[in-house]
């Protein structure tokens, strides 16, 4: 199974019909299927040409209205590995896509899917996202979201909406309506939120197949087409298709997202990071060891004093992170016997380390190691200068280790680091913030050295006291799958900083 964060499999609708080109993916950009009548992208000169808009089905004269003129509105940056978007301004900015004609978009009926990336500033009352008249008008109607579907007798046939608040706005969200006409005056709406699925409703009776209005009515993005209630905030990916399509979430619970704080499952070996508890930080071991270390003390030379729970962290979903000042003194004790880990759960053929760091300082050269992960006669992940390196035994006593080159990780600033063996590539890889920064064959390895409970499992150190991390850490998993394939660049909503 493929475990990038990002993979997660949509299914099209016409009894489970997968396209090979990325047409079901809804968190990397679409290439068009025999199932979508409009796909818009937008694009800037470098990415697209002189192109604004793709519209697979056909070349149409495409315009738009800013400022009160033909200029099209901004294109701003969108989310990592989407180019651009374009970002409405709320007062008169949209997109106006004419009339069909001839009838190449007369293609909707019993089936349709409407769907669109957006990162909304403005939620208080009604702002439209697509608004074809005489088929569909999807929008937002505060933090829900709205699907006006019209009847083939040329009549506003039904509202459904959602009424659980799922939008927020200043965050890219991925929302989606779908509409199923069952052939007998019944018809089901869904909606989907990052690929949750947000709301269902049926109607009983009075459903119709969808109206066919492209040959005479103008379809917009971000407006109604008689000029009200503008969409303001930023747009991409919009879709419409003429079959229902299913949406899955984003892994949850979070196993493979790296931007966001972790969930333990069952492939979980160790999972160390805080939480709150009444509004306060709390140290929190999920799926590891039962008599967890201390701090070494005295406490000394460090920002946070005892407390050691710091407010630097990735983003702003995580809690607090911890420090650790690198004095040989005053290193956080992270250590455990580990036989209450492993014993239950063997280490085999694949294993994935990996944490948050920020190290105070990194040196190009000198030969300068911080320990980030240790468990000896095992595996470590650590820092040497600026580079990342990670060391494994095998259950044959043979070891194997892989450096990078060119990591160039900075100092004072958050990365997540990850190194994983994958057994059955006997390839050994190293990525930060998502990239594969490299990846060795270590061809002819039996299964991983599985630790004993005269091993010990130690952060920002190894066991011995010496070849101290110095900075903040969080989020420290240990799995014993390769969580990880390829470049795994986050669309979430999150800024390093």
């Amino acid at each position: 199974m493929y475990r990038s964060f990002l993979i997660v499999a949509l299914l099209a609708g016409l009894g489970g019909q997968a396209f090979s080109q990325n047409t079901t993916d809804w968190t990397q950009p679409y290439e068009a299927d025999a199932g979508a009548v409009d796909l818009y992208h937008f694009y800037d000169g470098a990415l697209g040409g002189e192109q604004e808009i793709v519209d697979y089905a056909a070349p149409y004269l495409w315009g738009w209205t800013h400022n009160g003129t033909g200029a099209a509105p901004l294109h701003v940056p969108s989310m990592p590995g989407f180019g651009e978007c374009i970002q409405l301004d709320g007062i008169d900015d949209r997109g106006e896509f004419p009339p069909d004609g001839g009838g190449a978009h007369n293609v909707y009926s019993n089936d349709l899917s409407v769907e669109a990336w957006i990162n909304p500033v403005n939620l208080s009352g009604i702002h439209r996202i697509v608004h074809m008249h005489g088929t569909v008008s999807f929008y937002t109607d505060g933090t829900n979201l709205v699907m006006w579907l019209f009847g083939n007798d040329g009549g506003n046939m039904w509202f459904p909406a959602t009424t659980n608040n799922p939008l927020t706005a200043g965050e890219w969200s991925h929302v989606a309506g779908t509409y199923h006409y069952n052939g007998d005056g019944t018809a089901v709406a869904k909606f989907y939120v990052n690929g949750n699925l947000e709301g269902t409703q049926n109607l009983s009776s009075g459903a119709l197949p969808l109206g066919n209005a492209r040959n005479t009515n103008w379809q917009m993005l971000g407006s109604t087409s008689w000029g009200s209630e503008y969409f303001e905030g930023k747009m991409d990916e919009v879709r419409i298709s003429n079959v229902v399509r299913e949406y899955v979430p984003l892994n949850p619970p979070n196993l493979t997202d790296w931007t966001k704080p972790f969930d333990p499952d069952a492939d979980t070996v160790f999972l160390f990071h805080t939480e709150l508890d009444n509004g306060n930080p709390q140290f929190v071991v999920n799926s590891g060891p039962s008599q967890w270390g201390a701090w070494a003390d005295p406490i000394t030379n460090d920002p946070h004093g005892s407390q050691r729970f710091a407010t630097e962290v990735p983003s702003p979903e995580f809690v607090t992170s911890i420090y650790s000042s690198g004095n040989s003194t005053s290193w956080p004790r992270w250590h455990a016997l580990v036989n209450d880990v492993f014993a239950i759960t063997p280490l085999e053929n694949q294993l994935t380390l990996e944490a948050w760091i920020r190290p105070d300082s990194v040196q190009a050269s000198g030969d300068v190691i911080q320990r980030i992960i240790s468990c000896n006669n095992c595996y470590f992940l650590y820092l040497f200068n600026n580079e990342i390196e990670v060391w494994l035994k095998y259950s044959d006593d043979t070891d194997a280790a892989f450096r990078t080159t060119g990591a160039n990780l900075p100092a004072g600033v958050w990365s997540h680091l990850v190194a994983q063996w994958n057994g059955a590539e006997q390839t050994l890889s190293i990525f930060m913030n998502g990239q594969l920064l490299g990846s060795v064959e270590v061809p002819d390895k039996p299964n991983l050295r599985t630790p004993t409970n005269t091993d010990w499992l130690v952060m920002c150190s190894p066991p011995w006291n010496a070849e101290l991390f110095a900075g903040y850490i969080d989020e420290v998993r240990i799995s014993k799958v390769a969580r990880y394939e390829d470049n795994v660049t986050s669309v979430s909503n999150w800024d390093l900083y």
